[in-house]
């Protein structure tokens, strides 16, 4: 969906100015917030960097000692839980750039299953995750800026907020290009040694790094996504072909749990001829603009590659409608081997789908909700043990004196004592429930044993006060008889 940000305020997405809206923060996590572990798209290892030096460099750039474009990329930051409220107004803005707000928006979606969990259930992390990533036009074959194919067990939203773009130093550009030959001359031996024809092998590894066609102004990512009717023959083909892919460290890859969940793939162009070619299918391939919204069923493969700097928040969503595919998807991740690290993203669809039927059946029948525990512990039944306990803690508190009875001088500056601080202190629900008796009334129950005051009618029932000051006196009687 084209330019989401129109409905917005137009509050600025740069990277320094979500820096600036960082460092002003003064709590507990401020020195976390600003030193970040990003990944390096060469090798796909962590490096620790100050918010700064990052943002430094999606502005100008960053190139190691070889003079090889260094590609970094920060994902999901700030975290989640914390997005709302370290950057409360960036929440908000992105909160009214989203589309379709019956079924994206996180809290008020009424088509949105995730928002039928109760506030006091374990809920799964859904977002809003930010992902600020380098990029560059040109293809390199090794350390683009990319997001490896994968699969998302949610329906998600993606709004591309901010672009900049970095063009390459031209003192930068001879030794990137001797640098591309060694690796097409590396690739081939390394991963294509049983080809028949290397020279033509050779050629087309050269060409597959060439900057994409057509790419304007405002255009920040490539995309590729893959119908599910086209996953059989996609995994098929990565099956067939996962030794001429890179992942850690650039080295070969040697083996693979899933072909897609590993997230161990990114396919370049020549790839995505290939598998045309070999299985006739494709992928739908686009370019995502500033502003706009990609939506990502769930289940659908997909992969993305950074033409610019770019500033990506996305957030993820149940819709009703792709929920067998979410079941689908739970049982293939129970799957994987114990180790792997997809299979500790645990989506709670089940649960979902129970508090949304529930909560679709109690509108249709017109009854409230179920109230919470605070209520519950609050009606009629319950009602006389509050209160118990209240009388129980104030009579520990009182000296001797007050236990048998008030002195003159009470009465006349009416010093208030813990009893009557433990009554002020009840709610006004039970307030009501308890007489307006004298100050010696009063005193009378409280010395009475704390079964006595619990069978008292007053406590359970609201009746006259003539009867209440009755049954008073026959407990105290009884009493005094024992």
């Amino acid at each position: 969906m084209r330019n989401v940000l129109e409905a917005t305020s137009g509050l600025s997405w740069e990277p320094m100015v979500t820096y600036r809206a960082c460092r002003l923060i003064r709590n507990k996590k401020h020195e976390t917030l600003l030193d970040v572990n990003s990944t390096d798209c060469l090798d796909f290892c962590e490096v620790e960097i100050t918010l700064h030096e990052f943002f430094t460099g999606y502005i100008e750039g960053r190139y190691d000692r070889m003079g090889w474009p260094r590609v970094l990329k920060l994902k999901d930051w700030p975290p989640s839980k914390f997005f709302e409220e370290n950057l409360p107004r960036h929440s908000e803005e992105f909160l009214c750039s989203l589309p379709l707000k019956q079924y994206t928006h996180p809290t008020n979606g009424p088509l949105n299953l995730a928002v039928k969990l109760p506030k006091n259930c374990l809920k799964p992390d859904m977002g809003p995750k930010t992902y600020i990533a380098y990029g560059f036009a040109q293809e390199f074959g090794r350390g683009d800026s990319v997001t490896k194919l994968h699969c998302d067990m949610s329906d998600a939203v993606n709004v591309l907020t901010h672009i900049y773009e970095v063009p390459i130093r031209r003192e930068n550009q001879p030794d990137i290009e001797k640098l591309k030959k060694k690796h097409a001359e590396q690739d081939l031996k390394e991963l294509y040694s049983s080809v028949a024809n290397k020279e033509e092998m050779m050629e087309i590894l050269e060409k597959s790094s060439q900057e994409v066609e057509n790419v304007e102004t405002d255009d920040g990512a490539l995309w590729d996504i893959f119908r599910r009717e086209d996953i059989p023959k996609l995994e098929h083909y990565l099956q067939k072909h996962y030794k001429e892919f890179r992942h850690f460290y650039c080295c070969p890859l040697s083996q693979i749990a899933h072909p897609i969940h590993d997230q161990t793939f990114y396919l370049t162009r020549y790839h995505i001829a290939k598998l045309k070619e070999e299985y006739g299918i494709e992928p739908w391939t686009f370019n995502q603009k500033l502003g706009d919204a990609v939506l990502i069923p769930v289940g659908c493969p997909h992969q993305v590659r950074n033409l610019k700097s770019c500033t990506k928040v996305a957030l993820d969503f149940v819709s009703p409608e792709n929920v067998s595919e979410c079941l689908r998807l739970t049982k293939q991740y129970r799957l994987l081997p114990p180790n792997h690290f997809a299979k500790e993203d645990k989506l709670g669809v089940k649960k979902m789908i129970i508090y949304a039927v529930d909560r679709a059946l109690k509108d249709l029948s017109g009854k409230e909700s179920t109230e919470p525990e605070e209520k519950k512990n609050l009606k009629k039944g319950k009602k006389s043990k509050v209160i118990v306990k209240a009388v129980d803690k104030a009579l520990k508190d009182l000296p001797p004196s007050e236990k048998s009875s008030e002195t003159v001088e009470e009465k006349s500056n009416g010093i208030v004592n813990p009893i009557d601080k433990a009554l002020q202190d009840l709610p006004p629900t039970e307030k009501k429930c308890y007489p307006q008796l004298k100050r010696s009334e009063l005193l009378l129950i409280f010395s009475l044993p704390t079964k006595s005051i619990s069978n008292l009618s007053f406590f359970s029932s609201p009746e006259g006060e003539g009867e209440k000051k009755a049954e008073i006196v026959k407990t105290y009687e009884r009493r005094k008889k024992q």
